[in-house]
C-alpha cells in the first residue's frame, strides 16, 4: 500500500492503524505512513509513541520524523522525553 498513488491509500492505511491489534501490522502500518509522509497521521501515531512494545514506539518515532511537518514535530515533542526508552533506543540506532 505505501507505493499505491490514490489518495485513498493514505485512509486506508490509516483506519487500519486505528482498528490493528497485531504488533507485527502495526509496525507495518507505522512504516508505511511515515514512507508516505501522511501528514493527518501525526495524532492517532503519536498514540503509540508510548506504547509498551518498544519496537512500536520506534516505529511511531520514525513515522513521524519521515512525515517532518508541523504537526509531527509538535506530537513528538509534547509526547517524549529524553529518558523515554524509545527515544534512547532509535537515537542509539542513529549513532
Amino acid at each position: 500500500m505505501e507505493k499505491n498513488p490514490a489518495p485513498q491509500a493514505s485512509q486506508i492505511l490509516l483506519n487500519a492503524l486505528a482498528s490493528a491489534k497485531d504488533e507485527t501490522f502495526t509496525c507495518g502500518l507505522l512504516r508505511s505512513l511515515g514512507v508516505r509522509r501522511v501528514s493527518e497521521a501525526s495524532e492517532i501515531i503519536g498514540t503509540k509513541l508510548d506504547h509498551k512494545n518498544h519496537i512500536i514506539a520506534a516505529g511511531a518515532i520514525d513515522a513521524l520524523v519521515n512525515i517532518n511537518t508541523p504537526e509531527a514535530v509538535t506530537v513528538l515533542k509534547q509526547k517524549l522525553t529524553p529518558t523515554d526508552p524509545a527515544v534512547v533506543a532509535v537515537a542509539k540506532g542513529l549513532l
